[in-house]
């Protein structure tokens, strides 16, 4: 049985929920749930453009993710494409700035933007459109 990535916007919904009414969880879970969120997006999008018979390269998987959606997936791709940029943006920025700050309201905004881009947008996707 393969790992199920949805698993993953669980872990950072569980991440970004405090244990006490009114109280912010902690900056290293706001951050992990960022990154657990744009792995679980990836991952999911990755199983798909591999059933579509793309084989990912060990060398920067993450920018042939989005460039084969931009040059396979037609204008849907394109668009796909640039949200998911922007979202391991969010996520490069969660896992190495030490400087970004992080508030419990802007991390449930995202994970609900990276689940809904894959809730809304995965199923319709086919290449060459």
């Amino acid at each position: 049985m393969s790992f199920d990535w949805n698993t993953y916007f669980a872990l950072a919904e569980e991440l970004n929920t405090s244990s006490i009414t009114g109280v912010e969880p902690l900056e290293h879970k706001l951050r992990s749930a960022v990154s657990r969120s744009y792995y679980a997006l990836f991952n999911l999008f990755k199983i798909k453009l591999e059933s579509d018979r793309f084989f990912f390269p060990k060398k920067d998987p993450h920018v042939f993710l989005t460039d084969t959606l931009k040059g396979h997936y037609g204008q849907k791709g394109g668009k796909i494409a640039g949200s998911i940029e922007r979202f391991r943006k969010d996520r490069n920025d969660a896992d190495y700035d030490a400087n970004a700050e992080y508030k419990q309201d802007w991390v449930n905004t995202k994970i609900t933007l990276m689940k809904q881009t894959v809730d809304r947008e995965l199923p319709k996707l086919r290449a060459n459109e």
